[in-house]
């Protein structure tokens, strides 16, 4: 699983607390429905987002691509706040805090590895969505499509 790498880099208490987050995730059926949802969104803006600036300037050129891929960029900002709601008020509503108080680690460690949890969601649902693009892109029949594939392009855009 890729988030092991990651895992080798925080402690062994915070990763403790790591996997319970992955666990509950993984366990809840909403995850994978925002997932396939964001893979899906991608896939129509990709398929069917004609954004010309210029004549002759394909629709998966260099500068195209950078520019869409910013504006998906901002839905960042909305994803975020879809996973940053629940995981703020949960551990309020089960009245966790009693709990914390009573474990062995600090809070720093504790809101560092929910925050890594939280950027790390977010972040894979970003790549979710620009996977569904570029396939959208792939797989579209179009005089404006550049027939080459340059998948730096769609990295560092």
């Amino acid at each position: 699983m890729f988030i092991f790498p990651v895992l080798k880099l925080i402690s062994i208490k915070m990763a403790s607390i790591f996997h319970f987050e992955l666990r509950r995730t993984q366990k809840n059926w909403a995850s994978y429905f925002l997932g396939l949802l964001y893979f899906s969104a991608g896939f129509f803006i990709g398929s069917s987002f004609n954004l010309s600036f210029s004549e002759g300037l394909f629709l998966n050129s260099a500068f195209s691509l950078g520019y869409v891929i910013g504006l998906l960029s901002l839905s960042v900002i909305f994803i975020a706040n879809l996973y940053a709601l629940p995981l703020l008020f949960k551990d309020q509503d089960s009245r966790f805090e009693e709990v914390l108080f009573a474990l062995p680690i600090s809070k720093k460690e504790y809101v560092g590895d929910r925050f890594l949890f939280f950027f790390l969601k977010t972040f894979l649902s970003f790549i979710l969505l620009i996977i569904g693009f570029a396939i959208g892109q792939l797989l579209r029949n179009d005089i404006n499509i550049n027939p080459k594939f340059h998948f730096f392009h769609y990295l560092y855009p």
